[in-house]
């Protein structure tokens, strides 16, 4: 489908001054309190970032319009990394990872892939969770490469903790002593197939094209109900879709879950404090602060709309529902 997405030249150049404002604040700061729980700047740092933003543009006529966006991307690049932390949490959460070792887009979210290249290709980082990144970005020639330098002590505790990720078996093969292998296998026996898909969601854009339909559709369905997967990597596979494969998603999808996540998006985005201080920003599918493929769901379900009492149905479901509160990662850095 012809959904690409370009932004401007005055985005890109708002996100570089945004990205340099950020990096002048602790790196345990933002993985900790920089953010409410609602994803506003905390009162700790808000005033913080208005003296540095009016710091850096003094004197060079910037309009307060123009400040107030930079504020706002400044907020959503900080939750761009929690939302990284917080994936990563599990593999990364003894490492020593710098706010420089994130790879980022010109537009504003964290280049995954670059990162976790960048992390893997670190020393200081023990084996175990460069490869387990290696693993589950599906990076071949760094996996194989850790594989083959651990000892057979170490490769069967990395077959024990990562067996259910499918992306282990493209160098495990019959030439690997056979106590590693059963490893993997056992462990796989014993997952259902939503946690299989959970150990692999993060290397998602590797895979997906080679998907037959139906795979296809059990990943994006899991990724809109389940929403752990990146939206950036959610919009990259729909675009890898046809206009009939989108349609027949949204006949399987139920409506509840075509509703749910763009309703919800309106009504946080509507109660957040800061919200008319980023207008633009709700152009930018990049820099949202709920995943931004519902943005694409919701133009999309166009194709296959819901019936008006369905839709009035659930809206008045999700008005007596309490907005649950962000799981915050701990990691050490």
């Amino acid at each position: 489908m012809n959904i690409i997405y370009r932004p401007p030249l005055k985005h890109i150049a708002l996100v570089r001054i945004a990205l340099g404002i950020l990096r002048t604040f602790d790196q345990q700061a933002i993985d900790t309190n920089f953010l409410t729980s609602n994803g506003d700047v905390s009162g700790k740092y808000y005033s913080e970032v208005i003296y540095k933003i009016e710091t850096f543009l003094h004197g060079r006529g910037i309009p307060s319009c123009i400040k107030k966006e930079i504020f706002g991307i400044i907020r959503s690049l900080a939750l761009e990394v929690e939302r990284w932390v917080y994936s990563h949490n599990e593999i990364l959460h003894d490492s020593d990872i710098k706010f420089s070792d994130i790879c980022w887009y010109s537009y504003g979210v964290v280049d995954r892939f670059e990162t976790a290249q960048t992390l893997v290709r670190k020393e200081s980082i023990e084996i175990e969770p460069r490869f387990a990144l290696s693993c589950k970005y599906y990076f071949k020639d760094h996996a194989r490469t850790l594989w083959n330098s651990s000892s057979i002590f170490d490769k069967m505790i990395l077959a024990d903790n990562y067996g259910s990720v499918r992306s282990m078996w493209f160098w495990i093969d019959g030439s690997q002593t056979d106590y590693v292998t059963d490893a993997i296998l056992l462990h796989h026996n014993y997952v259902t197939e939503i946690v299989d898909f959970n150990e692999n969601y993060l290397g998602l854009r590797c895979y997906f094209t080679r998907l037959g339909p139906e795979a296809r559709y059990r990943c994006l369905s899991y990724g809109v109900t389940e929403a752990k997967i990146h939206h950036f990597d959610l919009y990259l596979c729909f675009a890898e879709l046809t206009i009939d494969e989108v349609k027949d998603l949204f006949r399987h999808l139920s409506a509840s879950n075509r509703f749910r996540k763009t309703f919800e998006l309106k009504r946080r985005q509507g109660s957040r404090k800061n919200s008319r201080n980023i207008p633009s920003l709700a152009q930018h599918f990049a820099l949202s602060s709920q995943p931004s493929a519902v943005r694409i769901l919701t133009k999309l379900n166009k194709l296959c709309p819901i019936r008006s009492q369905e839709s009035a149905r659930y809206q008045r479901k999700l008005l007596h529902k309490s907005s649950s509160s962000t799981k915050r990662p701990k990691i050490v850095v």
